[in-house]
């Protein structure tokens, strides 16, 4: 009986830390749509962290494709922010 309890016990235990992961989880991905230019500017910031690598054909390649994604997101950045300003103009007068 008691390894029955051991089992229930164990199983119980892991049963809370999935629902904990879950409820973590569900809270960023709220954050995440609360937030979404702020989420975007950390996106951008690390991608300006990646520095050329020298003589590493991995950081390299890894320096190229940041480049090349920050060649996309910061105008859609610069474009929302833009935006932005503009709606709370609107909010303001009204």
């Amino acid at each position: 009986m008691s390894l029955l309890d051991s089992e229930l016990n164990t199983l119980r235990i892991r049963l809370a830390t999935l629902e904990e992961q879950k409820r973590i989880e569900s809270e960023i991905a709220l954050k995440s749509k609360e937030f979404p230019m702020k989420e975007l500017e950390e996106i951008i910031e690390k991608h300006m962290s990646v520095h050329h690598g020298g003589y590493s054909k991995f950081q390299n390649e890894r320096y190229r494709n940041s480049r090349e994604k920050l060649s996309f997101l910061e105008p859609i950045l610069n474009v929302l922010k833009n935006i932005n300003e503009r709606l709370e103009v609107l909010e303001k007068r009204g």
